[in-house]
């Protein structure tokens, strides 16, 4: 539930951020003012303003703003106050009642082609549909919005946009795609230099770091947020930093420390009238005092918790509550209230997990059914050609049955005959196919069920000894145990590079997934790129020239950016120079695109030379050059699934140049 929250109040405090009118200036303009398109805009600037300290108030204004509105034929004002409309129902916890709301704001904007309407409206649409755990629509509104904020080139709602994709995309745990979206927020940061944007990229990024283990580094970045945060009044984001805050703590077994931040975080969400952030603070509360062996602080947390989590129709605050009441009363030795607790727990997990089992049920059975219906059109259109055929020599064979009889009825039967053999080999063919598509599927299933695990059971214990680590390599400091530390620093390095090994075997299991592609610019692409390396850039003093405009092309944007991402990476680390500098160059020949990306770095000697595509052949050891082994080849699956082809040219300590193809249009 952390996204649904954080969603509206980024709104409120990026997008508000424009609205510098006092509020009893607004008022004044409300009452002396005309009805008109400003009286509209004037109303909606005032609910920006209200929405922070009476939500009911506001309310009262969006219902004067939409009638007016209506009433002028505006548009664009209407679908501005349909979405403050959305927002309020979610600030209140009735994020299913905004939806309507938010869905006719986006229906308004596309009529009046108002990017930044449109771009407001489908990032409060991603973020119900987030806290409603529909990841999928969540995203497909985010990009839209996203897109439409890049349109309406207005910094503010670009750093909305970003910032609520990849709050996403850190509560999914998908913290590679998530940090691409973040580096992105920074450089906006950067070069804007606004408080809410650097709040916003601060907070996500400690959660980030926070789920890698670098627990310190998650703790310096909350703590520095908190004092922007107080700084500019941004009490929405300085809510989720104390909370957070508090996590860290929990993790560092301060519970003190973590109590005192998680209350603070309680306190503001009470004074901002934030229900739903405010019912999963309780959540933290309850299962924080059960640890402290508060028990009967935990009891009264849980039950506050759980009456907020009926008016919001929360299955899984309510299965939490309930587990945290179980745990209380054992404790206290009231076994048959914890046994009552506990089966309510239990019941709403359960509940839980037949609602999520029973759609990935109904998304099989629609793909069953499309696959069925593919399969009977398939079959028609063979029948269909095969009346044809027997058409035709019908025609032909009454043409001649006066002269031919005997040979029409030998020529019948000898092709009579032949048919049926034909039938009959076609119908042993189809059969072997169904197997071979079977066997196929199940292997599919199988990669599919192997991908989860890697992404999920694998690196979960991977982050916990990662986070436990660094919390012993912290209390090491303070004894004189120096080989307890390098033993250490051993196993959390080995970690990192398990990590790493994950994710890169997984990246290279969905290449050949059936994945989106769209027209990708890979000028943009490159600077996605340089943006990316920045950091690895500027310690090397790097130099990347690009000697002619790319083209675009059509592509996996995400695949082509591990392409170029690679191979530049790998031109920078392999390179002992003291200025290690890489040439792009690009030519079309035909219908294929050529480029080639050189390097001045340590070369590769000619035996090396087709071994480096194979998966996990490293031509040098870890301690010198950092890697998996798996990068190129990622690469080289990518370019092949794309049609294309790459090789490469070397001179041991004079350099390498990659050379591969794509072509003009990839279907």
């Amino acid at each position: 539930m952390r996204v649904l929250i954080l969603i509206p109040l980024l709104y409120l405090c990026l997008f508000a951020n424009a609205q510098t009118v006092p509020i009893d200036s607004l008022y004044s303009l409300i009452e002396s003012g005309v009805q008109d398109t400003h009286q509209v805009n004037n109303l909606n600037s005032l609910v920006y303003k209200l929405q922070k300290i009476d939500v009911e108030k506001s309310n009262q204004l969006i219902e004067d703003a939409i009638s007016l509105s209506r009433k002028l034929n505006y548009k664009k004002g209407e679908s501005t106050s349909m979405t403050n409309k959305a927002v309020n129902n979610m600030l209140i916890g009735k994020p299913r009642d905004g939806i309507k709301y938010a869905e006719r704001a986006r229906e308004l904007a596309l009529e009046v082609d108002c990017q930044l309407c449109l771009a407001k409206a489908c990032g409060i649409l991603g973020g119900i549909y987030n806290g409603l755990t529909d990841n999928e629509k969540a995203m497909t509104y985010m990009v839209e919005g996203l897109k439409a904020a890049e349109a309406s080139r207005d910094t503010h709602a670009v750093g909305l946009m970003l910032s609520n994709v990849s709050f996403i995309l850190v509560e999914d745990e998908n913290f590679v795609e998530a940090k691409k979206y973040l580096n992105r927020l920074g450089v906006l940061n950067q070069s804007y230099e606004d408080a809410n944007i650097k709040l916003a990229w601060q907070l996500s990024y400690g959660i980030v770091q926070a789920s890698e283990g670098d627990i310190d580094a998650a703790k310096d970045n909350f703590e520095s947020a908190i004092v922007l945060a107080n700084q500019v009044s941004n009490y929405y984001v300085l809510g989720a930093l104390h909370e957070e805050l508090g996590k860290i703590h929990i993790l560092e077994n301060n519970l003190v420390k973590a109590e005192e931040n998680i209350l603070r975080g309680a306190e503001i969400y009470s004074k901002i009238g934030v229900e739903d952030q405010l019912m999963n603070v309780n959540v933290e509360l309850a299962a924080l005092y059960n640890k402290m062996e508060n028990h009967k602080k935990a009891i009264t947390y849980s039950r506050i918790a759980l009456d907020q989590a009926e008016r919001s129709e929360s299955k899984e605050n309510k299965a939490k509550c309930y587990q945290q009441l179980s745990i209380a009363y054992e404790n206290i030795n009231n076994h048959k209230e914890s046994l009552l607790f506990h089966k309510q727990y239990k019941a709403w997990s359960d509940s839980i997990f037949d609602a999520e089992k029973s759609k990935t049920i109904l998304d099989l059975e629609s793909k069953y059914q499309v696959t069925k219906l593919e399969e009977r059109q398939i079959k028609n259109e063979a029948q269909i050609d095969q009346q044809r055929a027997r058409n035709i020599i019908s025609l032909l064979l009454l043409a001649f049955v006066s002269s031919l009889a005997f040979l029409f009825w030998n020529n019948y039967n000898t092709k009579n005959k032949y048919s049926k053999t034909l039938e009959k080999k076609v119908e042993e063919r189809t059969t072997d196919l169904k197997d071979s598509n079977d066997q196929l599927v199940k292997s599919n299933e199988e990669l599919e069920r192997f991908a989860y695990i890697s992404s999920h059971d694998l690196k979960e214990p991977l982050r916990n000894i990662s986070s436990f680590i660094g919390l012993i390599e912290r209390d090491v400091k303070f004894t004189e145990e120096p080989k307890l530390s390098q033993y250490l620093s051993i196993v959390q390095k080995n970690t990192k590079q398990m990590n790493r090994l994950i994710e890169d075997v997984l990246s290279y299991s969905s290449v050949n997934k059936n994945i989106e592609t769209d027209p990708v610019d890979l000028n943009e692409v490159m600077e996605d790129v340089r943006s990316s390396l920045l950091t690895f850039i500027t310690q090397k003093s790097a130099l990347i020239t690009l000697h002619q405009d790319l083209p675009t092309i059509i592509a996996n944007r995400q695949q082509i950016f591990q392409v170029f991402k690679n191979l530049i990476e790998n031109a920078i680390k392999y390179n002992e120079s003291d200025k290690p500098t890489i040439d792009i160059a690009y030519i079309k020949k035909g219908s294929m695109h050529h480029f080639s990306i050189s390097d001045n770095g340590i070369g590769i000697e000619e035996d090396y030379k087709d071994k480096i595509f194979v998966m996990f052949r490293r031509l040098h050891n870890r301690e010198k050059y950092d890697g998996t082994g798996i990068g190129l080849s990622i690469v080289k699956k990518i370019i092949e699934s794309l049609g294309g082809s790459i090789s490469l040219e070397s001179e041991v300590n004079e350099g390498t140049t990659f050379r591969f193809t794509i072509p003009d249009a990839v279907v």
